[in-house]
């Protein structure tokens, strides 16, 4: 072991010797340079840590050191860029590191100038990077909205940001969204972080359209009596959150005289700018008093004289309130008319209108005919009638009439114009006028109930029908009295002519009791031919062919008298 050492040791000497004697003491012990070359499509910088910071690469790519000493060189590429290896030339001694992906290359000089390439080469772009989840419009705190990132092409993970967006956040790792304003915009960025081989990349989405909240509103109306003091609406406004809102205003809901106030307004102005503003209309009540109201009509003849309500009104205490009923309109005339009262109730109590009727009905008053005649060839005499009296002041008007005919027969003597006001009802009692043939040794009177025969042609062209249109004029066959068939009796019941307006009539009266048994007339047999009577005389003449004037002439007595 001694011989060993002692033998290495002058080996060691030999070549110290020998070293100095042929390169000299400054060429055996000298620094030696390293420089660092870069090469590849990307970029960087080569520094040294060990055993100073000389190198620079960058700015300084080359430095001296000691002929023994262990140099470490770190590279860093720039962004973008990625470290793709060191060319480290063969025979040299390496510590550690150098190898293609690593960052770092620690070797020892051992006395000989190094060259060391280090290759940097751009780093890849990662595919398109989608974000998902987000929906088209969202409202301030809307929960339930989380971004999704996915696409790229390293192993880097995903983090999402809001940026400027200024109505929402996100969380970064999970990126669950935040709607934290009614208003501004919300872009969510998800972003796969770069690796070894890809830079970073990103995608955006946003929601395009953010909607303020609606506030939950609760209003309470109120539905009191009346009592002298003021009432109002009350309230409340709070928002998603729970949180109480200011901005609710029900001042226009304030009362304090009786009425309905169905459409009382209250307003939400909203002051967070997270809620919208809001408005709508209570339905408020304060109750007047009623006032016990009594008010009659009246029912009579007519007089002459002027006719309307009676009434009262009393409040509470027995308070007589009858100034304040306006009992309306007064009737003198037929058919009287309605009184519509109104009670003016003021402040305390309920305003009250209504109405009653004031029913004046018309006096009966009846007209006789007298009986006239004269023979064939004369002047008529003037027609005369007696009457029930009329209230003074009262006339009448018109005169009475006959039907027209000059040959010897019977005919009635009508009401013909004459009239009452509609204070009356004007019952007609008629009378015969007789026009008597002028015989030798005197007149011949042809006597009570019997008349000549009346007749008229059938229409051409229509046979026995009375219904459809003629086949050779065209006219209707309405009226027809059929082939041969002839109208008329010598025997009769009817000897008047009647209309609507004839009353208290024998004639009307047996005229309505026949028309009864045939089964056209169903009213009252009272004598007075009024619109029943007319209709069911029409249903009559249509029945038998006559023209359906509602009109008793000679025609529908003829069939009446069959």
């Amino acid at each position: 072991m001694r011989n060993f050492i002692f033998t290495s040791r002058f080996i060691l000497l030999f070549f110290l010797v020998v070293g100095f004697f042929f390169v000299g003491p400054s060429a055996a012990f000298a620094n030696k340079t390293v420089t660092i070359t870069k090469n590849g499509t990307g970029t960087g910088t080569v520094n040294s840590t060990l055993p100073n910071s000389t190198i620079n690469c960058g700015a300084t790519c080359s430095a001296s050191f000691s002929n023994t000493a262990t140099v470490n060189l770190t590279a860093t590429p720039s962004v973008g860029s990625k470290i793709e290896g060191w060319n480290v030339p063969a025979g040299y001694v390496i510590n550690s590191g150098c190898g293609s992906s690593d960052l770092f290359c620690n070797f020892r000089m051992n006395n000989t100038a190094k060259t060391i390439t280090t290759t940097f080469n751009l780093k890849e772009n990662q595919e398109t990077v989608a974000v998902t989840g987000l929906p088209s419009s969202a409202t301030y705190q809307q929960a339930g909205i989380t971004a999704s990132g996915s696409g790229g092409s390293g192993t880097g993970t995903f983090s999402y940001s809001a940026g400027a967006s200024t109505a929402c956040s996100v969380n970064p790792s999970t990126g669950a969204v935040t709607i934290t304003s009614g208003n501004g915009t919300c872009t969510i960025t998800a972003t796969r972080e770069a690796d070894n081989n890809y830079n970073v990349a990103s995608g955006s989405a946003s929601i395009t359209t953010i909607n303020k909240a609606d506030a939950n509103i609760s209003i309470t109306p109120y539905s009191v009596a009346y009592d002298a003091t003021t009432h109002t609406a009350t309230g409340t406004a709070t928002g998603v959150l729970g949180e109480d809102l200011a901005g609710l205003d029900v001042s226009c809901t304030i009362h304090t005289n009786a009425g309905d106030y169905t459409t009382d307004p209250w307003t939400f102005t909203d002051s967070t700018g997270n809620y919208n503003n809001a408005s709508g209309t209570v339905s408020d009540a304060i109750t007047k008093i009623d006032a016990i109201i009594n008010v009659s009509g009246y029912t009579g003849t007519y007089d002459g004289d002027s006719h309307g309500a009676t009434g009262t009104a009393t409040g509470i205490g027995d308070v007589d309130l009858s100034s304040s009923i306006n009992l309306g309109s007064t009737f003198t005339d037929v058919p009287g008319g309605t009184a519509n009262w109104i009670f003016a109730g003021g402040e305390n109590y309920n305003n009250a209108n209504g109405n009653v009727s004031i029913a004046i009905t018309a006096q009966d008053i009846t007209v006789t005919a007298d009986a006239k005649s004269k023979i064939y060839g004369s002047s008529d005499p003037a027609l005369t009638f007696t009457n029930d009296p009329l209230v003074e002041g009262d006339s009448f008007s018109g005169a009475l009439a006959r039907d027209a005919g000059e040959t010897v027969g019977i005919y009635p003597i009508t009401q013909g114009t004459l009239s009452l006001n509609e204070n009356y009802t004007l019952n007609f009692t008629g009378a015969n006028f007789t026009v008597a043939q002028h015989k030798k040794g005197g007149s011949y009177t042809i006597p009570p109930g019997r008349m000549l025969s009346v007749s008229r042609e059938p229409i051409p062209g229509c046979g026995n029908r009375t219904t459809g249109f003629s086949i050779t004029t065209g006219k209707s066959c309405i009226g027809n009295t059929g082939e041969g068939q002839v109208l008329g009796a010598k025997k009769f019941i009817f000897l008047k002519n009647m209309k609507i307006g004839s009353k208290l009539d024998p004639d009307v009266k047996e005229l309505q009791s026949v028309l009864t048994t045939l089964g056209y007339y169903s009213g009252p047999i009272d004598g007075k031919f009024g619109p029943g009577t007319k209709a069911a005389v029409i249903k009559f003449q249509l029945a038998n062919g006559l023209k359906g004037d509602g009109r008793v002439g000679a025609l529908t007595r003829a069939v009446l008298n069959k």
